[in-house]
């Protein structure tokens, strides 16, 4: 119990973060974009899923493997990939898909 939640919590409230407004407009957002625009939105929240289960699988192996305890996106690369450079490099690369997510979210939010 790192945060003071314990797992079961931390399930809790990503399920219910996940289950929220976003959800409840999956069936308008299917009818307005068609089944095709669906399907590739149901790949990239494949990628998505896999990209974040890669990151924590990695933050899992840097604790047991090197006793280096990762807190964000700088330090996973940096003790991944060795160097500053390459890390502020994903860091870069990081922040502009959270930066274009958060416009994707409010476009589809209007």
């Amino acid at each position: 119990m790192i945060g003071g939640c314990t797992f079961i919590e931390t399930l809790g409230s990503l399920i219910s973060l996940l289950t929220g407004a976003g959800m409840l407009s999956l069936p308008f957002a299917f009818a307005r974009v068609g089944w095709a625009a669906g399907f590739m939105l149901l790949l990239s929240a494949i990628a998505f899923i896999y990209t974040m289960w890669l990151i924590c699988r990695t933050m899992e192996l840097l604790r047991t493997r090197r006793g280096v305890i990762c807190d964000s996106y700088h330090s996973i690369a940096r003790h991944t990939l060795g160097t500053e450079r390459l890390a502020s490099l994903v860091v870069l690369i990081v922040s502009i898909e959270m930066l274009m997510a958060m416009v994707l979210f409010s476009v589809n939010i209007s």
